[in-house]
């Protein structure tokens, strides 16, 4: 979905610093500090943030830290964290594998990826967020019992997902083709809410680290 330009957005956004951090600081002590902190949970591609702000208002003790690489979207997202005023959720404007080197190894408990681009051709395959390349990234930086929760309403996606979890060793706890929202842990986001509404099955998977089956560099 394209949104349309925000005149409003970039300012708006630089001005909330306690919710904003600025991918240029990420080698700095205040996104260092937060990084280090238990129960930290990683949403990529957050959208309009209405996932990330019913998770953090659910879960007050914990951090989540949501990054979206489309401006405006990130603008309505932060909109919503200050107008909710939370104070465990930080927002990154950037394509997370630009910045995926900030990210200390096991720093993360959980990984949300919420009905991404399932760029359908095959030729394109690198960038969806269930490549073997971002799986390994996972690896990385969740911590050993860290888990990722991924959801889409596309089937061959969701397939092709699965396989690639499976092949490179992740454990599948949780696997469903219609998947009913019923989780204490999880929230809606807007694609979600419009795709219930219409009576679109939700695909969703919950995986855990396995045996790390990638060269040791």
């Amino acid at each position: 979905m394209r949104l349309r330009y925000k005149r409003w957005a970039r300012p708006y956004i630089e001005a909330q610093k306690n919710v904003y951090i600025d991918s240029k600081e990420l080698k700095g002590e205040v996104f260092a500090n937060i990084i280090a902190r238990d129960n930290v949970y990683l949403e990529i591609g957050g959208g309009r943030g209405d996932f990330i702000v019913e998770m953090a208002t659910n879960n007050e003790d914990f951090t989540f830290v949501m990054v979206e690489k489309n401006l405006n979207a990130a603008a309505m997202a932060i909109r919503k964290i200050v107008d909710a005023d939370l104070k465990n959720v930080y927002v990154i404007i950037k394509d997370f594998f630009r910045i995926k080197e900030h990210f200390p190894n096991e720093s993360i408990k959980g990984i949300f990826l919420n009905f991404s681009d399932p760029w359908p051709k095959t030729r394109h395959a690198k960038r969806r967020l269930t490549h073997e390349n971002a799986l390994k990234e996972y690896r990385r930086i969740l911590i050993p019992s860290g888990k990722i929760a991924f959801k889409t309403d596309n089937v061959n996606f969701y397939t092709y997902s699965i396989g690639r979890f499976r092949e490179y060793n992740w454990d599948i706890d949780f696997n469903s083709y219609n998947y009913s929202g019923k989780d204490d842990f999880d929230a809606q986001s807007e694609y979600e809410k419009n795709f219930r509404y219409q009576r679109i099955p939700i695909c969703r998977l919950i995986a855990s680290k396995g045996e790390n089956v990638y060269d040791t560099e």
